[in-house]
């Protein structure tokens, strides 16, 4: 918890403000888009370490990296499997742990439920509130990975 500057293990706006700045390269507008939705309806200045990690990795990988990719999708609205790929990637890449190629094809596959070779944004904004959401349940297509650094391959 290196943000968290005065030690009392909760999140003030301005410990987050700085944080998405310096560790996620922020901009103004997703800076305070993000924080809005953060603090939305809460009458204190801060939250727990627990309610920032499930509900900033949803608004991070869901629609900051899902406008980041604007303009560069083949299909408005909808992602193929480069673009799925290229999105986490991108979206994760301050994380140690990567997902290989494979499992993100895996994924991918087990969203798109029509075999079109798109997911939708919803499709997509879905997996990811569900998986990493501050409601977060394991969704089956990444339940099905042993880790990777085992093995490499899916189950």
């Amino acid at each position: 918890m290196n943000f968290d500057f005065n030690k009392n293990v909760q999140f003030e706006r301005e410990e987050i403000s700085d944080a998405l700045t310096n560790m996620l390269q922020y901009g103004s507008t997703e800076l305070n888009q993000t924080l809005d939705r953060l603090f939305r309806g809460r009458s204190n200045n801060f939250i727990s370490y627990d309610e920032l990690n499930g509900s900033l990795l949803s608004i991070h990988f869901g629609d900051v990296w899902l406008k980041r990719q604007q303009g560069r999708v083949a299909r408005p609205g909808y992602l193929n499997l480069n673009e799925f790929t290229e999105l986490v990637d991108q979206a994760s890449h301050y994380l140690p742990v990567k997902l290989l190629p494979l499992q993100l094809e895996y994924i991918f596959n087990e969203l798109d439920t029509n075999d079109d070779g798109l997911i939708s944004h919803g499709e997509y904004s879905e997996f990811i509130r569900r998986s990493l959401g501050s409601t977060a349940v394991v969704h089956p297509a990444v339940a099905n990975f042993q880790p990777y650094w085992a093995t490499g391959l899916p189950v």
